[in-house]
């Protein structure tokens, strides 16, 4: 569940941002919308509590993985083990979820011998390898190629469906914008 009312953030000597209220349910889906640089990136960092916000509530559930932007990976680990990065992963939850994303070959390879989609996935699957309740995705589906896009799509729906995670996209994938407004609980501007 993600529940958040009158969150603000302002930026040393940067700017400030009012973000609008969300109410998300257990296996719900919502759309963050917005042109670059409205605070998009910022606001999921408030809710996955990497930020603090300057004013406002919220309640998130205690387990929450974060898909980034851009993959950010130990390059002396390999796939598998980054994968499994986050408190209380569960190694056969996590080659389930590699091997549905089209990693189970190179499971044993390191970071630098991966393109950028295969980076994402890699992040993709960290976020779920904990089994959280919420997932926040900012841009997902950025450096992912159609089919792995599809896969993607896959992927979010049975594990919303199945473990009732809220899941909380920031994305200007066109590619996906007709999966999530189909999947769609709240689209907040």
């Amino acid at each position: 569940m993600i529940q958040t009312h009158q969150i603000t953030f302002q930026y040393r000597s940067g700017p400030s941002f009012r973000f609008p209220d969300i109410r998300l349910e257990p296996g719900q889906i919502g759309l963050l919308k917005g042109p670059s640089g409205s605070g998009k990136s910022t606001y999921l960092q408030i809710i996955s509590r990497q930020r603090r916000p300057t004013s406002g509530t919220m309640h998130v559930a205690d387990i929450v993985g974060f898909i980034q932007q851009r993959p950010r990976l130990i390059s002396s680990l390999p796939v598998f083990d980054n994968a499994l990065l986050v408190p209380d992963s569960d190694p056969n939850h996590t080659r389930r979820l590699l091997s549905i994303l089209g990693l189970d070959s190179v499971l044993q390879r390191m970071p630098s011998q991966l393109s950028e989609g295969e980076r994402q996935r890699v992040t993709i699957a960290r976020a779920f390898a904990n089994k959280p309740a919420v997932v926040l995705a900012d841009e997902p589906t950025s450096s992912l190629d159609d089919a792995n896009t599809e896969a993607w799509m896959t992927l979010m729906g049975q594990l919303c469906e199945e473990h009732k995670v809220t899941l909380l996209v920031a994305t200007h994938d066109h590619r996906i914008l007709p999966w999530i407004e189909s999947h769609l609980h709240h689209v907040i501007s």
